[in-house]
């Protein structure tokens, strides 16, 4: 095997669980060993990476899931899958290496994704919003699709999940943002609208239920931060929840600049 082993050992309870990686001269995993910290190797967990010339990854070896191998094109688009029961998952792409079909050899229902052109579908429809070069539909032939609106930027403005798979039926949530890409709103299928508040810094310091199915009703807040309570770094101190409580992070530095709890 070529490469350098190294080791990552972590101690619970007095025990040392060491882990062994290998690579090869291209910097590729070869093989990680889970010694679990027993010095018998046949309770060690072994997984084993092999690659191309490309350093495309052909097989990995889990003890999870067995062996499973993969195929490529000459773009380097992964052509198939095939798991250790022997199901092979095919995939096909656009001129333009996206994805837009999964076939599974056990007769599963395929998936089927389109983007931007595809019929029905046209650019920048009104459907669709500013969807070039972006998903907009995704379905499983039987009885679930994916429906995203976007807005000029890109971001995803709306999502509706159609039952059957021809849209017939949908349920659907939708966003709003801000100039500075916050989200602002949130309406979920059912008809509740959930409203988020910022300060000048962008930071969030209130979410609130404020509508529902359309009709505004007294606000109810479900979590809020004062402004001037925030670290430096952007995290809260200290924020209030709906029901009263009062929550802070236990953290070990008033600056608390690495974000950690």
């Amino acid at each position: 095997m070529q490469g350098n082993n190294t080791a990552g050992p972590a101690v619970f309870g007095g025990h040392a669980y060491t882990t062994l990686y290998s690579y090869d001269a291209l910097g590729n995993l070869l093989q990680v060993t889970q010694q679990g910290g027993t010095t018998t190797p046949s309770l060690w967990r072994v997984r084993v990476f092999t690659y191309d010339s490309f350093s495309w990854l052909r097989t990995a070896n889990n003890p999870e899931s067995g062996t499973i191998s993969y195929q490529y094109d000459n773009d380097g688009n992964l052509l198939s899958k095939t798991d250790a029961r022997g199901i092979s998952t095919i995939y096909t792409y656009d001129p333009l290496h996206r994805l837009t079909k999964e076939q599974y050899s056990d007769n599963s229902a395929p998936r089927e994704f389109s983007y931007d052109v595809t019929p029905p579908y046209t650019y920048n429809a009104p459907n669709h919003g500013s969807s070039i070069g972006r998903l907009t539909h995704a379905s499983n032939d039987v009885n679930a699709a994916y429906d995203p609106v976007y807005d000029a930027p890109g971001r995803v403005v709306s999502i509706s999940y159609c039952i059957p798979s021809d849209c017939s039926y949908k349920v659907k949530a939708s966003a709003g943002y801000d100039l500075a890409g916050n989200m602002t709103s949130l309406i979920y299928p059912r008809g509740r609208k959930v409203a988020f508040n910022y300060n000048s810094g962008s930071q969030l310091d209130q979410v609130q239920f404020t509508q529902w199915a359309g009709a505004s009703i007294t606000p109810y807040t479900y979590w809020s931060a004062a402004d001037a309570n925030f670290y430096p770094s952007g995290s809260p101190k200290s924020w209030s929840l709906g029901n009263g409580v009062t929550e802070a992070p236990a953290s070990t530095s008033a600056c608390n600049c690495s974000r950690r709890l």
